[in-house]
């Protein structure tokens, strides 16, 4: 790559937006891996800069991790190394003002997914995304209020695993992306493609955005077509003025997306009646509006009439130096009538959520019992529910039950049982010899993905015994690769001294980041 070319890779910006995802955004967080590179940030920036210049940098393979979504279903979760995200966001960062004039018309007028930043320095490109889905939701009420008399509800079936590279790189190149940019960009996507010229990679942020050029097509044709439509992602809703018009629009749209390599998820694309399509749209927003008025009513009830324009936000703010007061009872009722005495055939994960963060904010414990059992049930639920039992402070009396579970054969998620072990990482918490035994098993077994491997080493580092640390010690040489050294690397630091500080000796040698965990464990002063 010319060095003028790759002067528009700001890879200083790409390892900001990078490190920005990474809490919130990507589905598998490697142990010590930031850190590590923070070591050296500039030298490991610039050796990533001259491999770009003298065509050496090789983008790795993306590892897959089924992750639940629900009723069975995964959702393949592309993890990609440290390396390749940053030169991803870059190459897409170079595009950005391209695709952000391209795109412009359509922001908030059709396409309300993962809408831009006015600052294009910003490292969060994209702006909230519940602030787009509720524009969505509202803007959709309003277009059957206005007269719709029925909607078309549909859904892309596996959108970012079908989109199609020739297509998606002719659309850049239709903006005039620049050409060595979109070379490096298509090696790139090529590598991590699961089936051959198909697929960007799930969990990344540069996917967003790309997904969104690559449906954009597809909505100005509709509107060409004469369709009143809106999308989230890969959520269409068409809306129409007679049924005739609708099917006519489903069989467009079905043409539309078949071009483009894509195809409707039968099951999730239907012509509704306006009053149905309403409830479907609104979903479980009366129950949580109801929940909210009678919350702001008891507010006003316990601490006095005032503002009769009283918001939720007022509530919480009045309460905020008086959480004994908080009528935590009405979210205690809503969790008790819709998700305990209910069963689980009506399981709302948005309900589920709103509530299980309402008692977390209010450390209030109610929900531990029943939440513990839907590791199993709603294993697409495993974070919300950790968190919870984090804000409320459950982990002791939970472990028993969570250790039970990774040990039973109902766990059969790799990506679960990493986010359990993932989450006791997190804690101030001693494992019992039951959960350590666990971690261990997992860390040593060869058959387990990387990503599970990784975070049980931690906590097998982090309690385990000294015979641990010498087992894994002797897997040094047997790491894949140098990230995984990294991890053995740091996860020895309690390791008897001098022992720890000659194996720190052998391996400072062994590159780049293998020097820079050296240093790293060496910082820490243990």
């Amino acid at each position: 790559m010319s060095g003028a070319q790759a002067n528009l890779l700001d890879l200083n910006l790409a390892w900001r937006r990078v490190k920005h995802d990474i809490p919130d955004r990507i589905f598998i967080r490697h142990p010590f891996e930031v850190a590590i590179i923070e070591q050296d940030l500039a030298g490991w920036i610039t050796g990533l800069a001259a491999s770009i210049r003298n065509d050496s940098f090789n983008p790795g393979s993306a590892f897959i991790a089924d992750v639940p979504k629900g009723k069975g279903a995964v959702r393949p979760g592309a993890h990609l190394s440290m390396a390749d995200r940053v030169v991803y966001a870059a190459c897409v960062g170079a595009c950005l003002d391209h695709i952000h004039h391209h795109l412009a018309p359509s922001q908030g007028t059709m396409d309300f997914s993962y809408r831009f930043r006015s600052d294009p320095a910003n490292p969060e490109w994209l702006q909230s995304r519940f602030g787009g889905w509720q524009e969505f939701r509202t803007r959709s009420i309003q277009k059957i209020d206005e007269g719709s008399s029925f909607v078309v509800l549909a859904d892309i079936t596996a959108y970012y695993e079908n989109v199609d590279l020739n297509l998606l790189i002719s659309d850049l190149r239709q903006i005039n992306a620049p050409n060595d940019i979109l070379a490096l960009l298509r090696s790139c996507l090529e590598r991590w493609a699961q089936v051959p010229g198909r697929g960007i990679p799930q969990g990344q942020s540069p996917s967003d955005i790309l997904g969104k050029l690559y449906l954009n097509n597809v909505d100005q044709n509709l509107r060409a077509m004469g369709y009143t439509h809106f999308r989230y992602v890969d959520d269409i809703r068409i809306f129409c003025r007679t049924q005739v018009e609708a099917k006519k629009a489903l069989v467009d749209l079905t043409k539309l997306l078949r071009k483009r390599g894509l195809n409707l998820q039968s099951a999730k694309s239907e012509i509704h009646r306006a009053d149905t399509a309403r409830q479907i749209i609104e979903g479980v927003l009366p129950i949580l509006m109801s929940v909210r008025h009678n919350f702001i009513r008891e507010v006003v009830a316990l601490l006095g009439p005032g503002n009769p324009y009283l918001s939720l936000t007022d509530a919480e703010e009045m309460l905020a130096g008086s959480a004994e007061n908080t009528p935590i009872a009405l979210i205690r009722e809503a969790y008790q009538a819709y998700f305990i005495d209910s069963g689980d055939a009506n399981f709302d994960k948005t309900l589920f959520r709103f509530l299980l963060k309402r008692l977390g904010a209010q450390s209030d414990g109610f929900a531990v019992d029943h939440s513990s059992t839907l590791f199993e049930k709603h294993p697409e639920e495993g974070q919300a529910v950790l968190g919870y039992f984090k804000a409320v402070g459950a982990a002791a009396s939970v472990e028993t039950s969570i250790t039970a579970f990774l040990n039973s054969p109902e766990a059969v998620y790799p990506y679960q049982k990493y986010q359990i072990i993932e989450w006791f990482n997190s804690l101030e918490h001693s494992p019992s010899a039951e959960l350590l035994d666990t971690a261990r098993r997992l860390a040593f077994d060869g058959s387990q993905p990387p990503y599970l491997r990784s975070v049980c080493r931690q906590l097998v580092g982090n309690h385990g015994t000294p015979a641990d640390l010498e087992r894994m010690e002797a897997e040094y040489a047997d790491a894949r690769n140098a990230i995984e050294q990294c991890e053995i690397t740091c996860s020895l630091r309690r390791m008897e001294t001098s022992r720890r500080n000659a194996f720190l000796r052998r391996t400072e040698g062994d590159g780049f980041l293998n020097r820079n965990a050296v240093r790293l464990v060496r910082s820490a002063g243990a």
